[in-house]
């Protein structure tokens, strides 16, 4: 059994380091499900006790530029699917979030802000319900993280993704 040199121990130990730094930084995503309340005018068609809970899937990643932050929300209202999608240099980034079915369908426009520490998300914008009135919203939603893994990852342990 060979034995490694004593002089080539410490590059290894180097060589080793910059490896796990390397897989470390390319978790450079959060992707989370944040639930909260938030508080609407009385008697809304939708909410006749003023208020309303929301869950939106947050995903931010490194923009394809790899300076800036790409944040996409996600959510559901009835039996409609929202999403939007915001790039940004900061915490807050200004989104959209428009039926994917019709584009004209907008359910929310404003800022959503990535909460330090992964705590969740700061949502401040118009909010349109039912009613068709947008109502003007500031909120604090908790996040949960969602294990990721690669699609990538998924055909190599055989699965597709079908039930």
């Amino acid at each position: 059994m060979k034995t490694i040199p004593r002089n080539l121990i410490p590059l290894l130990f180097v060589a080793v380091s910059l490896v796990l730094a390397g897989r470390a930084l390319a978790g450079d995503s959060l992707h989370q499900v944040c639930v909260g309340q938030v508080k609407i005018d009385k008697n809304s068609a939708s909410s006749p006790d003023g208020t309303e809970k929301l869950a939106v899937l947050y995903d931010e990643q490194r923009a394809p530029d790899g300076k800036s932050r790409k944040v996409t929300l996600a959510m559901t209202y009835g039996d409609k699917t929202y999403a939007g999608t915001g790039t940004t240099d900061t915490l807050t980034a200004k989104v959209v979030l428009r039926n994917v079915s019709d584009a004209n369908d907008v359910l929310f426009e404003g800022t959503v802000e990535g909460l330090k520490g992964a705590a969740g998300v700061k949502v401040v914008g118009n909010y349109i319900t039912f009613d068709k009135k947008p109502h003007r919203i500031r909120t604090t939603l908790r996040g949960y993280d969602i294990p990721y893994r690669p699609a990538s990852q998924d055909a190599k342990a055989g699965k597709t993704g079908e039930n």
